[in-house]
């Protein structure tokens, strides 16, 4: 008898269907609350895969989040990254502005080129000790423009041969093609003074997701929103 409840309790991957409903319970407490409008989670174990998705695409609306709803990648511990707080709000957010690096809502194709990019990135002081803190953008930036140099490719052209194409990462890129913006998910920027938050991603034929940019930012990045990126998360 024993025996018998073990095996429903536990997969054959081993996975255990208890804890995988409080990893649900937990998750769908941020959608309950509206924290977040949706988001999706995967667990893979012995070569079992569950995927939970709850939730929706955007606040108010009613398109389900899927496994393959496409969504951007985000933060890093490098020790330098986006702050959510005002450009003058402290000292360095204000440098970081004056350099003109990018460090709001993503804007690719107003970025300076990639060497004069980490020139300014360099004069910079780290806002943190590397791996003490996790932060957006900044980590992954750097990362891209070290790449390109050592691979002598552009950085879109290295990652789609090296790592997506091998891997099978068909909706992970720099842009949206416009054949799958309807899977789009909707990313959203808190006001540090109101605690609101507004869509930072739409309207879509506005903000450029279908349009490639004049240099790939890695902090650009979209993909599936239970694809694994080995090298990030």
């Amino acid at each position: 008898m024993r025996k018998g409840r073990r095996e429903q309790a536990i997969s054959i991957g081993g996975l255990s269907k208890a804890r995988l409903g409080r990893m649900h319970d937990v998750l769908a407490g941020y959608v309950e609350r509206a924290e977040v409008p949706g988001l999706t989670a995967l667990v893979s174990r012995r070569g079992e895969v569950h995927v939970d998705a709850i939730g929706v695409k955007a606040l108010g609306g009613s398109d389900p989040i899927r496994r393959d709803t496409i969504c951007d990648l985000l933060s890093f511990r490098m020790g330098f990254g986006q702050m959510m707080a005002p450009p003058d709000s402290y000292p360095i957010l204000k440098a970081a502005n004056e350099q003109q690096i990018g460090m709001g809502p993503p804007m690719p194709q107003t970025m300076p080129a990639p060497d004069e990019w980490i020139r300014r990135m360099g004069t910079l002081p780290l806002m943190h000790q590397p791996g003490e803190k996790w932060m957006y953008n900044a980590g992954s930036d750097v990362l891209g423009v070290l790449i390109a140099r050592a691979s002598g490719q552009r950085l879109e052209t290295f990652l789609r041969e090296r790592i997506f194409a091998p891997l099978g990462m068909k909706d992970t890129g720099f842009s949206v093609p416009s054949t799958k913006l309807d899977r789009l998910a909707t990313s959203y920027w808190t006001s540090p003074e109101t605690g609101r938050s507004s869509p930072m991603t739409r309207p879509r034929a506005a903000n450029g997701a279908a349009r490639p940019p004049s240099r790939p930012v890695p902090a650009g990045w979209s993909r599936p929103s239970t694809t694994t990126w080995p090298s990030v998360r």
